[in-house]
């Protein structure tokens, strides 16, 4: 017997009822960015699309430049996890995300 093409098996678990599997963060990854904004005083919310819970996901904070000003690591949640960046300094341009 011939295995089926990716797609159809998922057709086939989720009219089964089953669950679909989600894929994996691999470590380096890099995530969506889907928002960054200020939040209290000195600190930045970087919000990041995570399609696996539990794993380490590091955002960096950078300038125009692309220099890095400051960085956080948090622990992923689905489907999207909030990492707040302490930065007391000029306002980011640019968060960059990726899996630890």
């Amino acid at each position: 017997m011939t295995s089926l093409p990716r797609h159809l098996s998922l057709l086939i678990a989720l009219l089964m009822g089953g669950a679909v599997p989600m894929p994996a963060l691999a470590a380096g990854e890099n995530l969506k960015v889907t928002s960054l904004k200020a939040s209290a005083a000195g600190f930045y919310e970087v919000v990041v699309a995570t399609p696996t819970a539990g794993r380490p996901v590091t955002c960096v904070l950078r300038d125009a430049s692309g220099k890095a000003l400051a960085r956080n690591t948090w622990i992923s949640q689905t489907p999207e996890t909030t990492v707040p960046v302490r930065h007391p300094g000029a306002p980011p341009c640019s968060a960059v995300c990726a899996a630890d």
